[in-house]
């Protein structure tokens, strides 16, 4: 389990290159060796929300005795945390 690669010549992307991309708006990322375009798959996109939203709201309904500001906080280091293992699950498509 790596990083994932460019669909036509391989070469895997950056770990930062690829959570700004799920950060963001899921543009396609293009690859610095070949410069093909590669998009995130539709079910990668499903995962990566659901590995981010679900966690997140089952913690804040948890900790619901706790202030929101606590809970705020608490949901969104947990959504960083998990982030960060994200890249390596993802895959992702040759976009034309």
């Amino acid at each position: 389990m790596g990083l994932p690669k460019c669909n036509r010549c391989g070469k895997p992307f950056k770990w930062r290159t690829i959570i700004k991309n799920i950060w963001g708006i899921y543009r396609p990322i293009t690859c610095n060796n070949c410069g093909t375009k590669n998009k995130i798959t539709y079910l990668s996109r499903v995962l990566v929300s659901l590995s981010i939203i679900l966690p997140m709201l089952i913690f804040g309904f948890y900790l619901s005795s706790y202030s929101i500001g606590v809970r705020l906080i608490y949901m969104v280091l947990m959504g960083i945390c998990i982030s960060t293992f994200i890249p390596f699950f993802i895959k992702y498509e040759s976009y034309h």
